[in-house]
């Protein structure tokens, strides 16, 4: 079975086996609760790559459909503007653009390019410089989601990136990075109401950056959740406000 997502034009991959959908952080009800959203990280104490979790309730009045809230996280050119909204002040973007997808071609899904340059606060070292051409590829659905993408960072060889951009070898700032995202009926969960769409964001990262991954592992924490927050939780109704 495919799910439909007409209005952004997608293929979606069936092969495969279903894949576990990530697990919530053990205070993640009470977070949500609390804030609407939980997030965590994990990492090895010296070197390694860190692991990062954001589980949000998105209220089916700003997304009634699971199409409105995949396009929201697929809309890479708002991604800014997601940022400013959450009020987050160790995110900034200097530029998010989406480039020409590569067509699906065989059992391959179409492949929706995002090219990032933006910096982010990170203890010792002050601002981290990030420039990124990722893969997006909408998927099979995993074990209990309406609807799942996964996503890979480019990190070899020359990427082609907007006009007016540094030339790009690989990726700045990460070495590599590999995650999904997923839109969950909240029926299937204790996490959130029927009024809602649980969103889950997990990405394993591996920094560039000469500290701990501990330490980094906060920093990366904080702009994931100031992309996330923006994105889903500090929506604008259309008028300028912030909902």
């Amino acid at each position: 079975m495919k799910i439909a997502m007409m209005a952004l034009g997608l293929s979606v991959s069936t092969l495969g086996f279903a894949k576990a959908l990530p697990e919530a952080p053990a205070d993640c009800l009470d977070s949500i609760q609390l804030k609407g959203f939980c997030s965590d990280f994990s990492a090895p104490p010296l070197v390694g790559s860190v692991k990062i979790k954001f589980f949000v309730a998105a209220e089916k009045s700003d997304f009634p459909t699971v199409d409105s809230a995949t396009s929201r996280y697929l809309d890479f050119v708002a991604w800014p503007g997601y940022a400013l909204a959450s009020g987050t002040d160790n995110l900034e973007f200097n530029q998010s653009a989406v480039l020409a997808p590569i067509p699906a071609q065989g059992d391959q899904a179409e492949i929706l390019r995002h090219y990032a340059d933006y910096r982010i606060a990170a203890p010792i070292v002050g601002w981290q410089n990030v420039r990124v051409l990722t893969h997006n590829t909408v998927v099979k659905t995993y074990d209990g989601a309406l609807a799942s993408l996964e996503f890979v960072v480019q990190n070899q060889g020359p990427q082609e990136v907007p006009a007016g951009a540094a030339e790009l070898d690989g990726s700045e700032g990460v070495k590599d990075q590999i995650g999904s995202v997923h839109v969950v009926d909240c029926s299937t969960s204790e996490l959130c109401t029927s009024n809602q769409h649980l969103l889950i964001y997990e990405s394993t990262v591996t920094p560039d950056i000469n500290i701990l991954p501990t330490i980094a592992g906060k920093a990366i924490q904080d702009g994931i959740e100031g992309i996330m927050i923006g994105m889903f939780l500090n929506v604008d109704n259309g008028d300028g406000d912030i909902l």
